[in-house]
């Protein structure tokens, strides 16, 4: 059988001295109890310790987190997943045990999967360490029974209790139970009291994932002699003594795990159809409620609440989901009768593109197998697939018999494989290979889940996959297809695991990298050996492929911010004077300045009006001229740690933990200029009038209008599902894309009532009407509607919306009753001024003014205004003009318009006008060239404007209105309405 060959890697072997460094010169004296671990002072050897730590640190270059020792000794580890870990703090216990002799420790991990892999790391090493160390680990696996064995371990061996935190961080847990037992240690009454004797080295996997005060509590109970954490990830960056890192950006920048290519499977007609769980309220699982949220046929955000046996159509009336009936709710999941189960915080598809869509994936998950997997046949390398499935009755029924999903992936297979085998100058080795099992496809794929969710059969199931590891591995085995349920978790992976595909949405708290991380670690042959750089088919060999579902939402995106994010430096292509001091580049922020203007006149960087600096040299100008950095002669500054910076952004600048130009803020309040807007309260008050909108018109001529509108420009293709691929995700200098389609036949979703119902609520026109436009029609414009709905949706719209518009253009007017008293957005119901109004209340973007002398005119009392738009940006740094007294970005206003919807315009002016009389002038911007560019519906909301403020002048109000396109200017406008009274 095919056996894992290791060596040691020089960054593993750098780890594992730092930590056998920490503890040079202190003096290590046996303890009474020849069973324990042999001790040291911590409070006379605090000394020894921060001084060895501080050089370790200094060595490993490492400055981030204190060096800290109070009553307890923590260091930490920090390596990225994939790099060898587990490997790592394996050989860290041989190595402090033939150092200082140390032989009790207890490696405590988050999850029995993580346990499991753990213990199976242990044997697969055991004979590489052998010949190393000359010893081997005796591993005990925490039960009852074990732990008195692990206690009762002679000094002269390694033994390594393995356990979950779950198995000690509470009173009720067996550990803490006091035993009458005559073989426990001392005076001991519990097994915690008998290891506490011990003084055993405690060793902590995934340290993020020890939450809580009690596990806290507990971890006190085992009365370490110094604790280990090694983690890729430590909460709330609350690092202890750190003394070595290798964080994401140095593991992929330095090869070591694979690199990243992402197939991402959908449309927008299928994002456009979800559903999510968001909430769960309730004492218990009888009384749960569920919150789901689903996009309506407008692809809009609505929540429901949910029950045990309710219908989700009924409730949301769409009549596609009446098949989603809850069975169960769980606190992690809601289970439908229909098979579909929604893990609380994701999103997941629905309707006719679902079942489709599965099968692109599945498709296109094989298809990457083949991809690449003669050539790695020929390279003596076996290549994996790993399919991750929300339900195991998907792929294994309860009956045992083989389930949709497993039969779907078999047609597929034999799809594909067909056309492989038809290939011209195809190996024939590798077609014997793939001959081999043409006939027993059962062979080639399996299931590593357990049937029930007892921890005896997961546990069952677990073993399974990892005594398989390196059989998989071989061309021995036929399995090369892996589908899995619950190997989104931690501590499962193979290192030939080359295409990975998500079939089932993941819990939201689980990170991107986590979930590939199963694909990560480099790959090895049929001798064991793993590919590193040396191999001159490295980068071929070294990709993962990954295929998601569209509804993943910004997967690309989210890896590239998680490698960013995990990273300890904090390099960034745009940055200031603080970051600069946060990463030791400079002393202070005068100095940081100094040198920033410095890297400006040599062309390395731009610095903007806001003081930010963005790095614009080129990655191969700074190749040629990064030696110039060391010309730099500055006090405070530290040339060499600025070049480490720029060379860690330029070797993969997707680490980018970037500061928001935008200049955005924390939800809060934005403060009203109270004397300001009392020369603006005018206006304001007659921007809320009691208004109601009137127009005539014509049943019969709209219908005829739009019948022949619509059949004369409605058109509209099938839907297609896109295949977008990312490839070199975790670069982005190399990070490429591109895209393919698959064609597929569709249906409707909605019914035609619920599409009426739905053009009805979208144009204000009667269903009747609705129903006479769309009865009227060509057959073949009436059936394209069901090719794809939701753009159908729009286009009709569209074209309803520009018949109206045609209809009552010149027919719309307003009643004005009385300026309405209640509560608006500048005023309560009294009328009195309000001090604030919500932070985004006025748009999406802050935006800095640049102009003092605009800061001046706002009604605002801050030095930005909230923006939705470029030309809202421009129109503010125009709002200089000496005949403005004051302005402002407007909030809520909701005059009525003829399309049924709310208008609200952007800007209201106070302007100084003949006569020293003020002019109230009222500014809608629109980024367009020309008048005609302008959208039918925003040009029906203008129309309507221009004879809702048409009303208010004839009322005696002094107001002009007008649309600002991108020319001419606000001043220009001004003018030309000053000119006209």
């Amino acid at each position: 059988m095919l056996k894992i060959k290791f060596d040691r890697l020089d960054y593993q072997e750098q780890a594992v001295d730092s930590i056998s460094d920490v503890f040079k010169n202190i003096s290590f004296r046996a303890n009474d109890n020849r069973k324990s671990n042999p001790t040291f002072d911590l409070e006379t050897s605090q000394s020894t310790l921060i001084e060895n730590i501080t050089k370790v640190r200094e060595a490993n270059k490492v400055d981030i987190g204190e060096v800290f020792i109070k009553d307890e000794l923590v260091i930490d580890t920090l390596m990225e997943t994939g790099t060898g870990k587990t490997f790592t703090f394996l050989e860290s216990i041989y190595r402090l045990n033939r150092d200082y002799g140390l032989c009790k420790f207890i490696i405590l991990v988050p999850s029995n999967p993580i346990r499991q892999g753990t213990i199976k790391n242990i044997k697969i090493t055991k004979e590489f360490f052998v010949k190393e160390y000359g010893k081997q680990i005796s591993v005990y696996n925490y039960s009852e029974k074990t732990v008195l064995n692990y206690i009762n371990a002679s000094d002269q061996n390694i033994s390594v209790l393995v356990s979950t935190y779950q198995s000690f961080n509470k009173a009720t847990n067996n550990i803490n139970k006091s035993k009458i037992e005559q073989t426990l240690i001392g005076r001991a009454k519990s097994y915690m009291q008998a290891l506490a004797q011990l003084r055993p080295v405690i060793v902590i996997d995934e340290p993020h994932r020890f939450e809580g005060k009690q596990t806290a509590k507990y971890l006190k109970e085992f009365n370490a002699l110094f604790t280990l954490r090694f983690g890729a990830t430590f909460k709330g960056d609350e690092y202890k003594n750190l003394i070595y890192t290798l964080d994401s950006v140095d593991a992929f920048s330095r090869g070591l795990v694979k690199a990243i290519t992402v197939d991402t499977v959908g449309n927008e007609n299928v994002d456009n159809h979800t559903i999510a769980f968001t909430k769960i309220e309730g004492r218990n699982q009888k009384e749960y409620k569920a919150t789901i949220e689903y996009k309506d046929i407008n692809s809009k955000n609505q929540k429901v609440v949910l029950e045990k046996g309710e219908n989700l159509g009924e409730k949301v009336g769409i009549e596609y989901l009446d098949a989603y009936v809850v069975e169960k709710i769980t606190k992690s999941e809601i289970i439908f009768t229909n098979s579909i189960s929604l893990p609380l915080g994701v999103s997941e598809s629905y309707g006719v593109l679902l079942d489709k869509m599965q099968r692109v994936i599945v498709d296109t998950a094989i298809k990457n197998h083949f991809e690449r997997e003669e050539e790695l046949f020929k390279l003596d390398i076996k290549a994996l697939c790993l399919f991750f499935i929300d339900r195991v009755d998907k792929y294994l029924t309860d009956e045992g018999t083989t389930g949709e999903l497993a039969q779907l992936f078999e047609k597929l297979y034999l799809k594909n494989l067909e056309e492989i085998l038809k290939r011209e100058n195809l190996d024939e080795e590798y077609k014997k290979y793939l001959l081999k099992t043409k006939e027993s496809l059962n062979e080639i794929h399996s299931g590593y889940f357990a049937k029930s969710k007892k921890e005896g059969d997961e546990a069952e199931a677990i073993e399974l996959i990892l005594n398989k590891k390196e059989e998989l591995l071989s061309f021995d085995s036929d399995l090369r297809f892996i589908f899995s349920q619950w190997a989104l978790q931690e501590g499962w992976d193979n290192p030939n695991v080359m295409t990975l595909c998500k079939l089932a949405p993941s819990n939201s708290k689980i990170s991107k990298l986590q979930q590939i991380g199963r694909g990560l670690r480099l790959a090895v042959n049929q001798e064991g050996k793993r590919i590193t750089k040396e191999d001159s088919n490295f980068e071929f060999i070294n990709e993962l492929f990954v295929v998601v579902p569209s509804t993943e939402e910004n997967f690309v995106t989210s890896i590239q911010n998680e490698i960013s994010e995990n990273s300890i430096k904090q390099v960034s292509k745009l940055f200031d004077e603080n970051i600069m001091v946060e990463n030791h580049i400079a002393a202070t922020p005068r100095a940081a300045t100094k040198l920033l203007d410095a890297l400006e006149e040599m062309g390395f960087i731009t610095i903007d009006e806001d003081d930010m600096s963005e790095i614009t040299i080129s990655k191969d100008e700074y190749s040629l001229r990064s030696k110039e950095l060391e010309s730099i002669e500055m006090k405070g500054c530290d040339n060499a740690k600025l070049k480490e910076y720029l060379d860690s952004f330029f070797k993969t600048s997707n680490r980018i933990k970037a500061k928001d130009r935008s200049g955005k803020k924390e939800k809060g309040k934005i403060k009203i200029h109270q004397e300001n807007f009392k020369k603006f309260k005018a206006l304001w008050d007659n921007l809320n009038y009691d208004a109601v909108v009137k127009y005539d018109i014509d049943g019969d001529t709209l219908i005829k209008t739009a019948i022949e509108k619509i059949d004369a420009n409605f058109e509209i293709s099938g839907q297609d599902i896109i295949v977008k691929r990312d490839k070199n995700v975790e670069n982005k200098e190399k990070h490429d894309s591109e895209k393919d389609t698959v064609s597929v036949e569709t249906y409707s979703i909605f019914t035609l009532y619920e599409f009426i119902k739905a053009l009805s609520n979208n144009t204000k026109l009667s269903m009747q009407t609705i129903a006479k436009v769309l009865h009227g029609i060509t057959k073949e414009k009436f059936n394209l509607i069901a090719q794809n709905e939701n753009l159908a949706l729009k286009k009709i719209e569209e074209q309803l919306i520009s018949v109206i518009y045609e209809t009552i253009i010149n027919k719309i007017s307003y009643d004005l009753k009385e300026i309405k008293t209640c509560n608006t957005s500048f005023t309560d119901k009294n009328g009195n001024i309000k001090e604030f109004i919500p932070e985004g209340s006025l748009g999406v973007e802050t935006y800095k003014i640049k102009s003092k002398n605009v800061v001046e005119k706002s009604i605002y009392d801050e030095d930005f205004m909230e923006v939705d738009s470029t030309i809202e940006k421009i129109t503010i740094d125009e709002s200089s003009d000496k005949k403005i007294i004051v302005f402002g970005k407007l909030p809520k206003v909701n005059i009525p318009t003829a399309h049924g919807r709310n208008y609200n315009p952007d800007f209201g002016y106070v302007i100084e006008s003949k006569d020293d009389k003020e002019l109230y002038f009222v500014v809608e911007t629109k980024g367009y060239e020309k008048f005609d560019d302008i959208g039918t519906k925003e040009k029906l909301q203008i129309k309507s404007a221009e004879a809702f403020f048409k009303e208010l002048k004839e009322n005696g109000v002094n107001v002009e209105y007008k649309t600002k396109l991108n020319s001419p200017g606000l001043s220009q406008l001004i003018s030309d309405v000053l000119g006209c009274i």
